[in-house]
């Protein structure tokens, strides 16, 4: 898939600090406390990408320098049967899962696929340490 990253820097949420994203930085290298950090894009408009698959079709406001093959992501659909049992008119469903027929391709069966593709297109290619995760359930399988 031909991606282009999305330039970004990370905030210190309590401080207000911003610096670089190292990979890997999880909170603030040079912060007193903990803290929550977060990405600010700068590409302030959502644009969902249709020619990227899964859910790398949200690459503009994911910090990741790369883009994975076999990326799946949840599918909305509009209900019919819940909705009408339940007397809506607009009720609409996202699936995270397994149900080829839907288009919903998560081999894992979880959510937790999607959140292993989006961390590991963070990590540069040419990294060295190794990603243990403390799982041994769809957390671990899905980062297998």
């Amino acid at each position: 898939m031909k991606f282009k990253p999305t330039k970004y820097h990370l905030v210190n949420v309590k401080t207000g600090r911003e610096f670089e994203d190292k990979g890997w930085t999880l909170s603030d290298p040079e912060g007193d406390s903990p803290s929550l950090v977060r990405a600010v894009y700068e590409n302030k408009k959502f644009t969902p990408k249709p020619e990227l698959d899964g859910i790398y079709r949200y690459a503009d406001w994911m910090p990741i320098s790369r883009t994975l093959k076999n990326s799946c992501a949840p599918v909305t659909y509009k209900s019919k049967g819940l909705a009408k049992e339940l007397g809506l008119e607009n009720l609409y469903i996202t699936f995270s899962g397994w149900n080829p027929k839907l288009g919903a391709k998560m081999k894992t069966c979880s959510f937790k696929e999607t959140e292993a593709f989006s961390i590991l297109a963070r990590m540069d290619k040419k990294e060295k340490r190794t990603l243990i995760v403390q799982s041994a359930g769809n957390t671990a399988r899905a980062f297998a």
